[in-house]
């Protein structure tokens, strides 16, 4: 496989992904425990973190190996894997952080990148100039600019290995994009620096200000490295931002000062009077006991401790980004200290960072409070509900209307995301329904006081817009219910079936409505173009690959359904995207859009004659009309 990162899942801007270098493929997001170069100074043995933790990648120094002698010698002679034990993916850092530490570095910015490829790294970085957050704004555009200068002196350098880019500038916005912009392009790995200053003083709110402004301006298809944010307490807000890549020497830092890490935040040992960690290492000696050992082994304990709860930590944000409930997970972190509350709030300033990568809908959404209101798919449900209700044609509004913790909404969409998928306190509190102040529950999966028809006729426009709900006057539309539930959940048009309705309470295309939709809709919109080498494998159902998508229309969205057509238009299949709009053209690798439904070839012999399938299965339905 070719090196590079390819894109597999995702929850908005967080990913699930693939990083393919010369030595192997790694999962992301992933966490990179840093090593010290010396084998006979790094507390837990490579071996060791490889076998408890199953780690897939480590980073460690190449400046600090450079100058020590006979290690150096070693690392050129049998490479860095060798002196290191361990053969996975190996990420080398230049020599910039301890430039921040001690003032400066006694190398040039080739004689580091030179030694990085004669050790072997698979992933090197350019030596670039550490940019401290307080400094004039002067004084980081000349890092900015330095930094750019050698990142593409590094890029000529760079070998066969692939090649991670500061971006730099401090706390200036507008040096940050000026970074991005000029180094973005000889980037394998993109790299924000320059963080750890704000990390080490809990000026979190001023780092996630930082990392959503910068966002929008750093290419999607790199797979994003945040350096040394290295605390559990942070990888759910990193990922919820689409980083990929995090490292952490911390462990080692905080096991030294008898420190304990944990996702809530940290605890010095002396504290533990109780045994409350269930972490298999501390079922093994409990942290009392620890405290009583010599300080080599109560060291190696503590960094065990640590980077077991860092791994912890990276795990339930891959899950949590599987089952679209990062947002939650960042929430429930951000009880658990004011400094990460604050950052909390600042994130939720920025939804315009959000919602270009938001999906239509999720399994669920958790409303924990009155900040939850302020997520990016209630904003966007808000903002699509003004424009819905303002349309001429709809009442703007009406007393009638259910109420729901959303607000009021037209009873046709109480079952549409997130009205529908609403999990609110308010559905567990005991409850006065004689009383005007009781607050309003989540909306019945049932809403008796709407027409049938008319909802089925409102969650179409609301889905796919005006045009479709016109183009229906006509036409015999029929619908089926579930029995158990009584929710709507198939569309027939014209005895087709045309739009099969989700657990979201969005009406999902069959092949039959996507023929309908493509007729219907203006041309450029809910389409992606496929190249011509691409349509034989999507006609018949294979997913459309990034590399093949030619166009893409600007309201495509991760996770939304979308005609695939060719160059002449003509419709291929109906697919679910796994990339954004600006997305689908700049990736080079993995999957655009996987396809849902498709027509059969001609020379089929369906019983039924019917012609198209791919229509997703329908839970509890009954019979068809």
């Amino acid at each position: 496989m070719a090196m590079g990162f390819e894109l597999l899942d995702r929850d908005g801007l967080a990913r699930l992904g693939r990083l393919t270098t010369l030595h192997g493929t790694v999962r992301t997001p992933v966490l990179l425990p840093v090593l010290h170069p010396d084998p006979a100074r790094q507390a837990i043995p490579s071996s060791e973190i490889q076998a408890r933790f199953h780690a897939e990648a480590v980073m460690t120094s190449s400046y600090i190996l450079r100058r020590q002698a006979d290690l150096s010698t070693e690392a050129q002679t049998k490479g860095i894997h060798s002196v290191l034990g361990f053969p996975g993916t190996v990420v080398t850092d230049s020599g910039a952080f301890q430039q921040h530490v001690y003032g400066g570095v006694e190398a040039t910015p080739p004689e580091i990148l030179e030694f990085q490829n004669a050790i072997g790294t698979d992933v090197a970085t350019p030596l670039d100039l550490f940019v401290e957050p307080e400094v004039s704004h002067a004084e980081a555009s000349r890092g900015v600019e330095e930094t750019a200068r050698r990142v593409e002196e590094a890029r000529k350098l760079r070998g066969e290995r692939l090649l991670a880019v500061p971006v730099q500038g401090g706390l200036h916005d507008d040096l940050r994009r000026r970074s991005a912009e000029l180094t973005s392009s000889f980037a394998d790995v993109l790299a924000v620096g320059g963080i750890v200053p704000l990390m080490d003083s809990y000026r979190f709110a001023e780092l996630l200000r930082m990392l959503c402004r910068l966002r929008p301006h750093l290419p999607p298809e790199k797979p994003l490295h945040l350096y040394g944010l290295g605390h559990p307490m942070l990888f759910a807000f990193g990922a919820l931002l689409g980083a990929d890549i995090f490292d952490t020497a911390s462990y080692y830092k905080f096991a030294v000062r008898s420190s304990l890490q944990f996702p809530t935040g940290s605890m010095p040992l002396s504290s533990v009077r109780e045994e409350f960690c269930g972490c298999a290492l501390c079922s093994e000696v409990p942290l009392q006991k620890v405290a009583e050992l010599p300080a080599p082994a109560r060291e190696k304990h503590l960094a065990l401790h640590n980077l077991e709860q860092c791994f912890l930590e990276i795990a339930r944000v891959r899950q949590a980004i599987r089952e679209g409930e990062l947002w939650d997970l960042v929430e429930q972190r951000a009880s658990g200290h004011p400094a990460l509350m604050a950052a909390y709030r600042e994130v939720l300033q920025h939804p315009e960072v959000f919602l270009p990568t938001e999906p239509p809908s999720r399994r669920r959404l958790f409303l924990r409070g009155p900040l939850s209101l302020q997520l990016p798919p209630v904003v966007r449900f808000q903002r699509h509900l003004h424009e819905y209700t303002s349309r001429p044609s709809r009442d703007h509004s009406s007393p009638q209307w259910p109420s729901t913790p959303l607000g009021k909404v037209p009873p046709e969409l109480a079952q549409v995301y997130p009205v529908g998928c609403v999990v609110a306190p308010e559905e567990y509190l005991p409850r006065d329904r004689g009383t005007a102040s009781a607050p309003p529950a989540p909306v019945p999966s049932s809403v008796s006081a709407v027409d049938p028809m008319e909802q089925a006729l409102g969650i179409l426009e609301w889905t796919w817009g005006e045009s479709v709900r016109q183009a229906l006057n006509g036409k015999s539309i029929q619908l089926r219910h579930s029995k158990g539930s009584g929710r709507l959940r198939e569309i027939f048009i014209d005895g087709n079936a045309a739009f099969v309705v989700g657990n979201d309470g969005l009406p999902h295309p069959t092949f039959r409505g996507g023929e309908f939709l493509h007729a219907t809709l203006p041309a450029g919109h809910h389409r992606v173009t496929a190249s011509d080498d691409a349509q034989p494998f999507v006609e018949t159902g294979r997913s459309l690959f990034a590399q093949h998508v030619l166009r893409a229309s600007p309201d495509v969205v991760p996770g939304a359904y979308v005609l695939i057509v060719n160059q002449a238009d003509a419709l291929l299949a109906v697919g679910r995207c796994l990339l954004g709009s600006a997305e689908m053209v700049r990736f080079r690798h993995g999957v655009a859009v996987r396809p849902v439904a498709h027509r059969k070839p001609a020379t089929s012999s369906a019983a039924s004659g019917d012609s198209a399938t791919g229509a997703l299965p329908l839970p509890d339905a009954g019979p068809a009309p």
